[in-house]
């Protein structure tokens, strides 16, 4: 039996603004009995920690940067003119050749620290995305039959997924259609909210060119259990792909 939640607020501001289509009022309050397709309850307080303390370090970044656009200067030239002062002063500094010296070794200098704030930058991201993404893919690949193509699944799911940041600085993952741009929208009749994770993965389990990464649970005619892929290519004499040659295939075709 699924587990089910019940969300209660005394406001709709209180409430996300995709919940705030599906909750009812009632009594004053504004009730939500199920959350809607790809939502979940779970423990964000890490990743919101994380997107706070880097849009303060942003907003720290941009005032400083005012105070020298204003004054004509960019933060790193004025760093670079402060500390030709500071060495023409203590007399370091005597000819245009020792300051043209000295500002190369400090470009230098500049180029490298920026190369290494910008791979922390990008670590951190992908850090970020698996926690969203693929954390949340996982288990739905698991308990539809893709554990032995975990990799491969991932890997295809991701380029239909596309983290957003909404209006509360929250990061939300969005699937997308086949422009890697426009948000897809839930095949089920009536409806027009946003596919979720779980009718992605549904989608690659029944697409011919995806179907093969996912094991089958079938019954036989002994009433025995087994397990088959997904139907071979062919030319491929029955016998099943490797998660790696399904994979190249789903890019030849989908490609």
């Amino acid at each position: 039996m699924p587990i089910t939640y019940r969300i209660v607020a005394d406001s709709a501001d209180e409430l996300a603004e995709p919940l705030r289509k599906v909750a009812k009022q009632d009594g004053g309050k504004y009730v939500i009995d199920a959350l809607p397709d790809g939502f979940g309850i779970e423990d964000v307080r890490g990743l919101k920690t994380t997107v706070q303390k880097l849009r303060g370090e942003a907003d720290d970044a941009k005032s400083m940067a005012k105070v020298f656009v204003e004054a004509g200067l960019s933060p790193e030239k004025a760093k670079h003119a402060a500390e030709a002062l500071a060495k023409m002063e203590a007399g370091q500094l005597k000819s245009t050749a020792d300051i043209d010296s000295w500002k190369q070794t400090v470009e230098q200098k500049f180029q490298a620290e920026s190369q290494k704030l910008s791979e922390r930058l990008a670590k951190r991201t992908e850090r970020l995305r698996n926690e969203l993404v693929r954390g949340k893919l996982a288990p739905i690949i698991a308990a539809k039959g893709g554990s032995e193509s975990m990799d491969a699944i991932l890997t295809l799911a991701e380029r239909n997924i596309r983290v957003e940041e909404d209006a509360e600085g929250n990061l939300v993952p969005v699937v997308v259609g086949s422009d890697g741009k426009t948000a897809a929208v839930t095949k089920k009749v009536g409806s027009m909210d946003p596919m979720g994770f779980d009718e992605l993965i549904d989608m690659m389990r029944e697409s011919p060119q995806t179907k093969g990464l996912f094991r089958v649970h079938a019954t036989g005619g002994s009433g025995a259990t087994s397990q088959r892929g997904g139907s071979a290519p062919a030319g491929n004499s029955g016998q099943k792909l490797s998660a790696r040659e399904l994979l190249a295939s789903a890019h030849t075709k989908t490609g």
